[in-house]
Formats: structure tokens, sequence, C-alpha cells
């Protein structure tokens, strides 16, 4: 059953496309992974399930709800979430009082978002993080913040942005381990991903997105063989 339906969405900005036609539906309890070459418009379509721009055309039903018009904070309380291709995380505040913020959505007092925050590090293995400021952190360990954060406002479908980008090999294993943990909440994952280690690695569905229409979808044994993927990425030659 589709938790999510992209419904013939389009997205133009001036004379640019950036969105075209385009249908994707998520399975509830998996992992659907969104690849495909750079100005695809995989950022696009994240920005507009999540209210933070209007489609031009189509519509997006998250739950059997239309969530066109809806702001972000709005389609947040509705039970989705996501992280960002470019961190945002607070960096004034330490790592306990980000995850604070995430688990604020449903919790309406410090000390019981406090110990919601601390139970979602230590389940992603990040308590050695908890007294870290925000300006402190490195790129992964902030995106990992960021990571728990939004799981920390119990999401129904979890979207990350890239998450892997800027990672070592090491980190990489690491994040595929914090995903399968959240995948075996219940949460439901969309995720874009240019490192196909980690997206070959986690991913049940893979859906590729080329000039913003979608050009192939399947297992990741037969996305990584199709003809119009390996052209969109490596060309005709």
């Amino acid at each position: 059953m589709a938790l999510l339906t992209v419904n013939n969405i389009g997205k133009s900005f001036g004379g640019l496309k950036a969105l075209d036609s385009l249908n994707i539906d998520v399975e509830e309890g998996k992992i659907t992974g969104i690849i495909g070459p750079n100005g695809a418009g995989k950022t696009t379509l994240f920005n507009v399930i999540t209210g933070f721009t209007q489609p031009t055309e189509g519509d997006v039903i998250f739950n059997g709800e239309s969530l066109l018009n809806l702001k972000p904070h709005e389609i947040s309380k509705r039970g989705l979430g996501r992280t960002f291709q470019i961190v945002k995380i607070f960096g004034n505040l330490n790592v306990v009082e980000n995850v604070m913020v995430g688990a604020l959505q449903y919790i309406h007092n410090l000390a019981g978002a406090r110990d919601e925050a601390m139970n979602i590090l230590e389940y992603l293995n990040l308590t050695r993080l908890k007294d870290y400021s925000g300006d402190a952190l490195t790129v992964s360990a902030r995106k990992q913040v960021e990571l728990a954060r939004a799981l920390a406002a119990r999401p129904k479908l979890l979207l990350l942005d890239e998450p892997a980008g800027g990672m070592t090999p090491n980190e990489v294993d690491g994040f595929l381990e914090q995903i399968r943990k959240i995948k075996a909440r219940g949460v439901t994952l969309l995720v874009i991903e240019h490192v196909m280690k980690a997206i070959m690695g986690i991913s049940d569905h893979i859906v590729v997105i080329n000039y913003g229409r979608k050009i192939a979808e399947g297992t990741p044994q037969e996305v990584s063989t199709n003809k119009a993927v390996i052209r969109a990425y490596l060309g005709d030659d």
C-alpha cells in the first residue's frame, strides 16, 4: 500500500521545467531510493512534497490526504519529516537540545523532550555526542544529529536528502546501520543519494529521474542494469 503518492507532479521555474509529469508511489514500511544525475530535480521533488515549494501541477497524497497548500510545519505534524542536503542544525545548541527540538513537536514539556532525545541518541549510538555544540561537530556528525532530530518527531515517513554525502567509507557503513534501525521502528523512508554503495545497500525499490522525469524504477539490481539509467549517468558512448 502506498503511504505517499506523487501524482503527475510538475514544477516550473520560469522557462525551466524542474519536474515534468512525475509519478511515484512510496510503499509503507519500505525504503525507496531516488537517484539521478545532478540537476535531475531530486531536491525540488523533496521541497514539493514537504511544502517548501508548491507544484505547478499535480498533487501529493500522504496517508490518504492531499498536502497541497499546506505549510512545512503542518506537513511535519501529519507525520512527514525530512533532512536537508545542506545540513540545518542549531549551532548554538548542544546535540541533546537539537534533538529535543524534534521531540517538542508532540511532547510539550522540556523534561519529557530531553528524555525522548536521549532515547533517540542511544538508539542511534550517538550518546557520545550529546554535550557537543552544533558548531563543534563535523559535517558527518551534523548529518547524524539532523537525522536524530527528524526521528524524534516520530515521522511515519522520513525523507533523507543525500545523508551519506561527505562521509568516509566507514561512516557510510555506520549510516547504513542507522537507516536499517530506523526502518525497524516501522518508519517508511524516501532517500535521495549519490553514494551508490549506500543507496543500493539499503533500498527495497529505486526510482530514477532525469530532467524531472521518471526514466526507470525497480529493484537495485534491475535499475543498475537498465540501459536508460546507464545512458543518463554515462552518456551514449
